[in-house]
């Protein structure tokens, strides 16, 4: 019973520890310590542990240049309807002069306040280290006052960056998840961790246009050597329009906090169709095939390739990309863009299965959509242009030697319509060869592989 009393002592001393007044009559402004990724921007925060008399607050904030740079201070979530000064004069020195002005009869809540946050930019070159962020009196002296301009008692208290360099960017790649329903996205990220604790349990959230895809540290024990990751979600189904996907890794030991690794803009466009060329057939295309592309925002102009081989992986600043199913991505060549339509061919050496195919527009406007790539997959080019009707070609005819003729195997009726024309296949000493069109069948096995019904 002795000791038990003497437990339920403790106990009691520690809460009484404790004091009554939560914040007292003391005032703090803190820095709040944060990790950030070398090359990226990093926001920091300044809170302050408000009395609820505070008016007017000034201070200037020391930092290492050669750590931060580019400062962009704007005023925090808990100081609404103050007026913020900044003073920057010094910034290349590493110093920034605040000050935050409520009306001369106002002053801030009692609580922790968000005053203002700085967003710096840390360079790429930047080592691992820590650096410390804190308080000074240039170009602005540390001054807390009430609504009648009378000092207030407030402790100023540093807060500690740690920059951490991350040795390979990661790549973020959005593609659809199904051939059939190309705003059905998904988000492939790969990368390589610096220190071992490699991002893994991805969590997806979604604010409006913006995803984030949260990550955590795979397991409790970090491997202390380079660790590659690759990392998979499905995003769902996603209306036309602009995204951006940030990519942010929870629980990191190494830095304390989250940080953000990345992030990708991208645009959906469930119209997006890749048929054959010749047919508009939308079920497969081949190697080396001519694939028209249906979509829209595809172009900011209109342009045709110039005559001659070989064919643009650019026009007006538009781009096609093609992934295969073996993971190998390649520039496709281009006859034609605009802004509904392009027509392109598929990669040599892209081989069969499912295809994502991506559209960068000359706005830098991103649109993924995907096709089976087959082996074979023959259509014929029409004289209308539409996949169907009178077949584009002719008939040469050769009655001798240097005796060669063209005719047409179609006429223009009264209606405007298209009429076929029969054929005469003249005297037994006579060749007529049919000539027509197509794409998608340059690697037939054999000429004897190739048949053609007539009729």
């Amino acid at each position: 019973m002795g000791k038990l009393n003497c437990l339920k002592l403790v106990i009691l001393a520690l809460i009484t520890v404790v004091p009554s007044g939560v914040f007292g009559q003391t005032g703090e402004v803190r820095v709040l310590s944060t990790a950030g990724l070398t090359g990226q921007r990093l926001l920091v925060s300044v809170e302050m542990v408000a009395t609820g008399k505070e008016n007017a607050i000034g201070f200037s904030l020391n930092f290492e240049p050669r750590v931060l740079a580019n400062p962009i201070v704007s005023i925090g979530s808990g100081a609404n309807g103050a007026v913020l000064n900044v003073n920057t004069n010094s910034v290349i020195d590493g110093q920034i002069g605040v000050v935050i002005a409520l009306a001369a009869n106002q002053t801030l809540p009692a609580g922790v306040l968000q005053l203002l946050t700085v967003s710096f930019e840390i360079p790429s070159d930047a080592s691992f280290r820590e650096s410390q962020i804190s308080f000074g009196d240039l170009p602005v002296v540390r001054e807390v006052v009430d609504s009648t301009a009378v000092r207030l008692q407030t402790v100023f208290t540093p807060g500690t960056l740690k920059t951490v360099p991350y040795l390979q960017p990661p790549q973020i790649l959005i593609t659809p998840s199904s051939p059939n329903v190309d705003d059905e996205v998904v988000v492939d990220v790969a990368g390589v961790w610096n220190d071992g604790c490699v991002p893994g349990r991805p969590v997806l959230t979604r604010d409006g246009s913006r995803l984030t895809l949260r990550v955590f540290r795979q397991g409790e024990i970090c491997l202390q050597a380079l660790q590659p990751y690759r990392i998979t979600s499905k995003i769902g189904t996603l209306a036309s329009g602009n995204y951006t996907l940030v990519l942010v890794h929870d629980s990191v030991p190494a830095v304390g906090g989250p940080l953000q690794l990345g992030s990708a803009s991208f645009y959906v466009n469930p119209r997006l169709t890749n048929s054959n060329a010749a047919s508009y057939g939308a079920g497969r295309v081949a190697p080396q095939s001519i694939v028209a592309l249906f979509g829209v925002d595809l172009a900011t102009t209109t342009l045709s390739a110039s005559a001659g081989m070989p064919l643009p992986t650019s026009l007006g600043g538009t781009i096609v990309r093609v992934k295969d199913a073996g993971g190998s991505e390649r520039p496709a060549p281009l006859f034609f863009v605009s802004s509904r339509q392009i027509n392109y061919q598929v990669p040599m050496g892209t081989i069969s299965g499912m295809a994502t195919v991506t559209i960068t527009n000359g706005d830098g406007r991103v649109a993924v959509g995907s096709v089976n790539i087959a082996p074979l997959a023959p259509g014929v080019f029409t004289a209308n242009g539409s996949g169907r009707g009178q077949i584009s070609g002719y008939v040469e005819r050769h009655k001798g030697p240097g005796l060669v003729s063209i005719e047409p195997i179609w006429r223009t009726d009264s209606a405007g319509g298209l009429v076929s024309e029969s054929v005469d296949l003249g005297a037994a000493n006579e060749q007529v060869f049919l000539v027509f069109y197509g794409t998608g069948f340059r690697a037939r096995s054999s000429l004897s592989g190739v048949r053609v019904n007539i009729g």
